[in-house]
């Protein structure tokens, strides 16, 4: 026989376990939901330096790189995409604001 104490403590436990497995299957649904409205629209956003496809999140305009890095124009192929804008990468904007030349570099 259990003793009312143990009882007690066993039932306490399980009360969390439950609390904490709903937070998280509730973290998990939010998560997802948003990896879906990000992803929802597709890869339509064409990098100007890599010549790829890329999700909205995963580029940014290029006309800021134009501003601030006027080397950076010569890896630059004028791709205009999305909006009406030349986008790049991310990872190409990383490449070019450090002035090395991106791997994927299309030019």
């Amino acid at each position: 026989m259990i003793s009312p104490e143990r009882k007690a403590k066993c039932n306490a436990y399980d009360r969390h376990r439950r609390a904490v497995l709903k937070d998280t299957k509730t973290s998990v649904d939010v998560s997802v939901k948003k990896f879906h409205d990000m992803v929802k629209q597709g890869p339509i956003y064409i990098c100007s330096c890599c010549d790829q496809l890329w999700y909205k999140h995963s580029v940014v305009n290029a006309c800021k790189l134009r501003e601030s890095q006027l080397d950076s124009a010569k890896y630059l192929c004028n791709k205009i995409s999305v909006d009406d804008k030349e986008w790049i990468c991310r990872t190409c904007n990383n490449h070019l604001m450090k002035n090395n030349t991106p791997t994927m570099c299309y030019s």
